[in-house]
């Protein structure tokens, strides 16, 4: 670990005890009837960062009112179990999103451990991304089965307190059937966790 970051995660041990986890958004009945309308109206898959925009809600609400069979949803405190299913995805198609921003990156999902000092979940070092992250700060994670131009793009998404997206893993059409099949393992073990939303 360089200086630098030392000195970041210093900096955080004294905001960590501050934060409790959040609960996640959830759509309530008429957030979900506007969900289904613009779906069936303009028929654009399930996008829900374009389609939050467009219906000007979160992309957390918007992930909570898609179908089960199309996005299912754990609460936060799931992350660790969750992450620990990734690195058996292989090379995967990483998407980082800040505040519009979206980074994009191909690389092995190291495994990680919570930290025995503050509130981060360690990434183990050995890929392009590492780094150290905020479980806590997870409020919900979706598994995703998108359709999107004919083709269906499966991944796992994990929200933060605004709502908003924070990192994705995912799963192309062309991905390896390998990779598709621990993805469906994913999904298989975030189906008996405890569920974001009634």
């Amino acid at each position: 670990m360089n200086r630098l970051t030392q000195v970041v995660l210093t900096a955080g041990l004294f905001t960590a005890a501050q934060v409790h986890a959040v609960e996640p958004m959830c759509a309530n009945a008429e957030q979900k009837a506007k969900v289904v309308a613009h779906f069936k109206s303009s028929n654009p898959g399930i996008v829900t960062a374009a389609s939050a925009r467009t219906l000007e809600l979160s992309e957390e609400i918007v992930a909570s009112a898609s179908p089960v069979e199309i996005a299912f949803g754990v609460k936060g405190s799931a992350f660790q179990q969750t992450w620990e299913t990734l690195p058996a995805w292989g090379d995967t198609f990483f998407l980082i999103m800040k505040e519009g921003h979206v980074f994009e990156l191909e690389t092995k999902i190291m495994p990680g451990k919570p930290s025995a000092r503050s509130s981060f979940y360690n990434i183990e070092p050995g890929a392009p991304l590492s780094g150290h992250l905020r479980g806590d700060l997870i409020t919900s994670i979706y598994a995703f089965d998108t359709p999107q131009r004919g083709e269906t793009v499966r991944g796992v998404v994990f929200y933060g307190p605004t709502g908003e997206s924070m990192f994705a893993a995912v799963v192309r059409d062309e991905s390896p059937e390998e990779q598709k099949a621990a993805y469906a393992k994913t999904r298989a073990l975030m189906e008996t966790l405890p569920k974001a939303c009634p």
